[in-house]
């Protein structure tokens, strides 16, 4: 159930931030230069949020990962991205256009 409600409200959000812009090349490059390193999938949807899935450990602060990582992505030309979201690659469902799974950090432009 909470996979589902996760997935509602990202989309919600997601809509409300203007979602009909093309992806620039930048965001597509970055999200697959990091995808198979430490980060199992990277991908960023259609309304410029970037999803990390990551091979998650308790008590670990997912937030300044997505801070890190929405940073980097605007120091390599990604500009249009407007936020991050680090997700457990376990439980996480990659779908077209989006991602069901617990979310365990956020970070915001």
């Amino acid at each position: 159930m909470k996979k589902y409600l996760f997935l509602i409200l990202l989309s919600l959000i997601l809509f409300a931030c203007g979602g009909n812009k093309k992806l620039s090349h930048a965001a597509v490059r970055y999200a697959e230069s990091i995808s198979g390193t430490s980060v199992l999938k990277a991908t960023v949807t259609d309304v410029h949020v970037l999803i990390i899935a990551i091979d998650a450990i308790e008590g670990q602060n997912y937030d300044a990962l997505a801070r890190y990582y929405l940073n980097d992505a605007i120091k390599h030309g990604a500009y249009d991205i407007k936020m991050c979201a680090v997700v457990d690659y376990s439980t996480s469902e990659f779908q077209d256009g989006a991602v069901v799974g617990d979310r365990l950090g956020k970070a915001f432009k």
